[in-house]
Formats: C-alpha cells, sequence, structure tokens
C-alpha cells in the first residue's frame, strides 16, 4: 500500500509514469521500473519529544506525544512512527516484539524540506512494566530512508492522593493501582 512494487515509495514510481508519459508519447521504458535518481543522501529525522534521557518514564496506559523534526534538501515524503519493547532472550531466539503504542504513518503533501511533526500515539491495553524504544523513520521523495529512536520507561502511574479531613481529623485516602490488586 504505501511502497511500490520495487520497494521504493510510490511518488518515486509515479515520477516514471508521468515522466514516459510527457515524452511526447513515446517511452522505451518500461513505466513501472523506478528512474534513477541522484540523491543518495537519506533524510534527517531528531525526535524532539520525548528526550529519551535515562530519566524519561512514561505512565503506562498514557498516550504518548511524539514531536519529530524531519528534514530534506529534496524534500520528506512520509513518517512512520511506532512504539514497541522487546521481551524474551534474543540469544535463544525467544524474544517477541511487543506494540506499546499504535504505529502511525503520516504522508506529507508537497514533499517539505524542513517540517516538524507532532502526534499522539495511543496505548495499547498492556500493562507490562518496561522499556518501550519509539522509533521514527523517515523517507524522502527518492526513497531514501533514515531513523531516530528513543526510549521510554513505562512505569505504574503514581498513585492519586485525596485528603479529607473529619471532624478537624484529617483523613487520608489511597488508591490502590491495578497492578497490584
Amino acid at each position: 500500500m504505501f511502497f511500490g512494487s520495487r520497494g521504493l515509495p510510490r511518488r518515486t514510481i509515479a515520477v516514471g509514469v508521468v515522466s514516459c508519459g510527457l515524452a511526447l508519447g513515446a517511452c522505451d521504458r518500461d513505466p513501472t521500473v523506478p528512474l534513477v535518481t541522484s540523491d543518495i543522501t537519506p533524510p534527517s529525522v531528531t525526535i524532539l519529544k520525548p528526550t529519551g534521557d535515562s530519566v524519561t518514564t512514561h505512565a503506562i496506559g498514557d498516550s504518548l506525544l511524539i514531536s519529530v523534526l524531519v528534514t530534506d534538501a529534496g524534500g520528506v515524503d512520509s513518517v512512520f512512527i511506532v512504539g514497541f519493547s522487546i521481551r524474551g532472550n534474543v540469544d535463544t531466539g525467544l524474544d517477541e516484539v511487543i506494540p506499546r503504542f499504535e504505529s502511525q504513518l503520516v504522508v506529507l503533501d508537497g514533499l517539505p524540506v524542513d517540517t516538524t511533526i507532532a502526534r499522539t500515539l495511543v496505548a495499547t491495553p498492556d500493562r507490562f512494566v518496561e522499556t518501550a524504544l519509539i522509533i521514527t523513520t523517515a523517507w524522502d521523495g527518492d526513497g531514501n530512508s533514515s531513523a531516530d529512536t528513543v526510549s521510554v520507561f513505562l512505569d505504574v502511574p503514581p498513585t492519586p492522593v485525596l485528603q479529607l479531613q473529619a471532624a478537624g481529623v484529617p483523613l487520608r485516602l489511597v488508591r490502590v493501582p491495578d497492578a497490584i490488586r
């Protein structure tokens, strides 16, 4: 759906088809084969938020705001954002990729050369405390790609506290998190 028959973004294939159609009605080449371009420089991708430092924590089950800066001299075609964790042991082949947020594909109009994208990733119902990877990959109009990754520690949300007073005596009610019950 997103990629063409040769694994390149659909705009690259469209350029080949349009170029053949405009060449005085004659084309000796297969219009489904993308034209070779001279741009081999991938776009620049920088996740601005979350920062992904060692203290970045996020409450399990909460949506996550992602802000990413993407640039490319020839223009950025699309950006894909995914959030997942890896459980198990890679050495034994028993590792498993667990989606922690619903992924998003952003297709940009007009191939902007410099843009900041902000999207909210909706959390999946998984309640496991662990580190999730947020990976943002960008493609330029010629099919080059690059990515940036940050880690976010998913933890039990802080316990809400409600303070009441009854007859001048302070009472403290504490909600027990679902993960402890």
